[in-house]
């Protein structure tokens, strides 16, 4: 009896208004009856007061049952927050998400069908799920127009309700699946954005009341919240994801600087951040491209051999766009792309990506990127793809500038090794050369030692010093010997000096009393060519310990040095400098610097280190004179490297500074010797 109530009031509460009138007209004529029974008969009045309380009692009965529809649907609308909720929290995998709104929603209120859509911009539909009574062969379309129930929830952002067949708003059909009487049709908004629509479908006439409307309306809120979140993290963990990828990917690409490595590992590597079905790297080469790597061609094919012409005439030209552009180009469908050229004995493509490889702002190449099935590249592609191929032009770029050094190395090397040998035969020749002087010195000396004493001999002879014309081809003989002694000695200390078998003998002197002698055996000299030596008082100058055979040919030859390249006329002074030890006491000094100094022709900048050096000669060789002591006269070239040696032998420094060389201006120059006071 209570469930025929309960079946009677689910009609009732279907058509509330109609039997509301019915029951007013039906009260209304029991009150006729009731007051026709006053005037007639009072068994009338027991049947109005019959009929009256099976109305109480029928009104008492729909309004529990409707309390009690509410409560049930309230229960299970909070069922089915909660449940969803912790979906959520549980699972924030989208596609399991979807699933798992449309059971939870058919599971809770037991529809016959719940299908959820989500839209893109345009209102087609990118994702669905569904559950329920759906026949294989059904489908909603690819795109929602605004005329069914489903299109219009969609496009105009409202609930759209059609019970029985009739939708609530005038133009609008309901999109019925088989055997299905009412559709609910709900969007989902999430803030702003319209994420999709939510479609529920029934079998009874009456399905959706408002109680229903208003707990619907709130899950399906509840659902676009979750579904925005799922895709704000399924966003977020493909970024992730992606720039974790391009982390290992940077990695990897940096891990060699091979140039084949690199181009093999872009290739690779490429794969995991955009799927293709075959790819080539390819590289600007004038005019051209080539392409330098490749992935997935057939094994038959030779990529590595195909070069690509820019067509500068052509401004459709794919190449040239990216080039120019300096952005990527995606072509979802190249059948229809005028400008494509399909090479023979290559799978058919179907949908094709050029990104640019740019270094420096500037294009240096791009990758070419091909699939064969039908799935198309987006630009959801490029970002990732541009990416890589910022970190693939550093490795190339890399690996180029590795491959130059690598070429500089191995012809630096070879240079070196070249050079070494150079050096080597320059050693040995300079070693010949000084074992040459050491030998034709001393073979030379014997004879000069005899010419020499004969010479000097026959100066003596009463014969010759009586006849005035032999006494001079005597005595020119004699100079000439004793000049050509000077000069063999000088060999013989070069070569000693080469050697390190310079032999001195340290012992207390003192440099006032060694310059005073070198002054006077070159007296005659400064007299002929009238020039005034100078020479400051070394009374504060301490004895030093020194060779005293060393130190004389050292200040000869630089006095020597100062009067052939001092004008007649001119002027040489001496000078000196104490200079102070190590521990800095003034009182006791620990070198004494001589300086001689000219008014002389002076010296290039250039040669103040060459004059040291042995056989160097200044100026024209061919122009000087004959003499060691006449104006520019010409010389072996060995005194100033004599020099050197015997004061480094000392312990000492030697060096020469001038203003340049010039011999009318004469801005002259000076010869610094350092010499230690006591030898360490």
């Amino acid at each position: 009896m209570k469930l025929w109530w309960r079946r009677l009031a689910k009609i009732v509460t279907g058509h509330w208004l109609e039997i509301l009138l019915v029951f007013m007209a039906a009260l209304a004529g029991v009150s006729v009856v009731a007051w026709l029974a006053t005037r007639f008969s009072g068994g009338v009045l027991v049947v109005w007061l019959v009929v009256t309380a099976v109305v109480l009692t029928l009104i008492i009965e729909v309004s529990r049952y409707r309390t009690f529809q509410r409560l049930g649907i309230l229960r299970r609308q909070a069922e089915a927050s909660g449940a969803l909720g912790q979906e959520i929290t549980a699972n924030p995998d989208f596609e399991s998400l979807l699933a798992d709104i449309v059971h939870l929603l058919q599971t809770q209120f037991q529809f016959d069908y719940v299908g959820l859509f989500l839209l893109e911009k345009d209102h087609s539909i990118s994702r669905f799920a569904q559950v329920g009574e759906v026949p294989h062969a059904y489908t909603i379309g690819a795109f929602l127009d605004g005329r069914q129930a489903l299109g219009a929830a969609a496009w105009q952002q409202e609930t759209v309700c059609a019970n029985n067949g009739i939708c609530d708003l005038p133009g609008i059909t309901p999109h019925l699946l088989p055997r299905m009487r009412s559709e609910l049709a709900l969007p989902l908004v999430a803030g702003q954005k319209l994420m999709g629509v939510l479609d529920i479908q029934s079998r009874d006439a009456i399905a959706f009341e408002a109680d229903h409307i208003l707990a619907l309306q709130s899950l399906a809120a509840q659902s676009a919240v979750a579904i925005r979140n799922a895709v704000l993290y399924q966003r977020e963990s493909g970024r992730r994801h992606m720039a974790e990828t391009l982390y290992e990917i940077g990695l990897a690409l940096s891990g060699t600087l091979d140039r084949e490595e690199v181009l093999g590992n872009i290739l690779e590597q490429l794969a995991s951040v955009v799927p293709y079905e075959r790819a080539a790297l390819l590289l600007h080469d004038n005019n051209e491209l080539e392409i330098v790597a490749a992935r997935g061609f057939p094994t038959h094919s030779q990529p590595l051999q195909i070069r690509i012409s820019l067509d500068t005439t052509n401004e459709d030209d794919i190449y040239l766009t990216i080039h120019r552009t300096q952005k990527p180009l995606v072509v979802p469908d190249v059948s229809k792309q005028p400008n494509w050229t399909h090479v023979s004995g290559l799978p058919t493509a179907k949908s094709w990506l050029g990104v640019p490889l740019i270094h420096e702002k500037e294009v240096i190449g791009m990758l070419s990127l091909v699939r064969e099935r039908d799935e198309a590249y987006s630009q959801e592609d490029t970002a990732p793809a541009t990416t890589f191929a910022v970190q693939a032009a550093v490795a190339l770029h890399n690996a180029e500038l590795y491959n130059r050094i690598d070429q500089f190395n191995r012809q630096l090397a070879y240079e070196v090794e070249k050079r070494t040998e150079a050096v080597i035969q320059l050693a040995r020749l300079d070693q010949a050369k000084t074992d040459f002087i050491n030998v034709a010195a001393h073979e030379l000396r014997t004879p000069l030692t005899t010419i020499r004493g004969y010479s000097q001999m026959l100066l003596q002879e009463a014969t010759i010093v009586e006849n005035q014309y032999h006494h001079e081809l005597v005595t020119g003989i004699f100079q000439g010997a004793i000049r050509l002694h000077e000069v063999v000695n000088n060999m013989l200390n070069v070569a000693k000096i080469d050697n390190q078998a310079l032999e001195l003998h340290f012992q207390p002197l003192s440099l006032a009393q060694l310059l005073e002698r070198v002054h006077l055996s070159l007296a005659e000299a400064l007299a002929q060519r009238n020039l005034l030596l100078v020479m400051e008082p070394m009374t504060a100058v301490p004895d030093i310990e020194g060779d005293l055979e060393g130190l004389r040919s050292v200040f000869y030859n630089l006095l020597l040095n100062a009067i052939k390249y001092t004008p007649d006329g001119g002027r040489i002074a001496i000078t000196h400098v104490l200079i102070p030890g190590n521990d800095g006491d003034t009182a006791v000094p620990g070198y004494v610097e001589i300086i001689i100094s000219d008014t002389g022709i002076g010296i290039p900048p250039d040669a103040r280190e060459l004059i040291f050096s042995k056989f160097y000669q200044t100026g024209q060789i061919a122009l000087h004179s004959s003499g060691k002591t006449k104006f520019k006269g010409g010389g072996s070239g060995l005194g100033l490297a004599i020099v050197r040696g015997i004061v480094e032998a000392h312990n000492g420094k030697v060096w020469a500074e001038s203003a340049g060389y010039d011999e009318k201006s004469l801005p002259g120059s000076h010869f610094h010797v350092v010499l230690p006071v006591v030898q360490p």
